[in-house]
């Protein structure tokens, strides 16, 4: 399991904690903008962003992603309210 004693740990470095990919910038994520396909044919960029906090391993570069306190509260909203 990556997470361990309050710390995420590359699967390939067992020893090695992941290092968060901020830009040393604590207040700073990484978007990932929502998209539909219209007709089938093309993208269509919607005003919806989710924010991510994503790790990566200095020796190979595995990454994990995960969401930060903001976007993990906005979910537990939506499945508390039944939401899918």
């Amino acid at each position: 399991m990556p997470k361990r004693d309050n710390g995420i740990f590359c699967v390939n470095h067992p020893e090695t904690e992941l290092r968060i990919l901020n830009e040393d910038q604590p207040d700073t994520f990484h978007a990932i903008r929502l998209a539909s396909l219209v007709y089938g044919k093309r993208l269509q960029m919607e005003n919806k962003s989710t924010l991510f906090d994503i790790y990566a391993c200095p020796r190979c570069g595995y990454v994990e992603i995960y969401l930060p306190p903001q976007e993990l509260r906005l979910l537990e909203e939506r499945v508390k309210g039944g939401k899918p």
